[in-house]
C-alpha cells in the first residue's frame, strides 16, 4: 500500500510537469523508519526506467530533516479530517 502510494505521487508530479511545461528530473526524500519503505525502493528503481515520470535522485533520511516533519504533519491532519 505505502509503495502505491508513493507511485501515485510520482504519476501524479509527472502529470503536473507536463500541464505546466516543467522540464528535468524531481528529487524524491522519504522517511527511512517508516513501514514500506523496501516497496518505495523497489518502486523509484522502475520508475527510473521510465524517463517520462521525471524521477530523478532517491534518499531516505530520518525525521531530523524539518520537511519530513512537515510532511508528516500535513499527513497526519489530512487523515484526521478525513476520518
Amino acid at each position: 500500500m505505502y509503495g502505491w502510494c508513493a507511485h501515485e505521487r510520482v504519476a501524479r508530479v509527472a502529470a503536473w510537469g507536463d500541464v505546466t511545461k516543467r522540464s528535468g528530473v524531481v528529487d524524491w526524500v522519504f522517511e527511512s523508519g517508516c513501514k514500506g519503505i523496501g516497496q518505495i525502493v523497489e518502486m523509484f528503481a522502475e520508475c527510473r526506467q521510465e524517463p517520462k515520470l521525471g524521477v530523478g535522485a532517491f534518499s531516505h533520511d530520518t525525521k531530523r530533516l524539518v520537511p519530513l516533519q512537515s510532511a508528516d504533519l500535513v499527513a497526519y491532519e489530512m487523515h484526521s479530517r478525513c476520518s
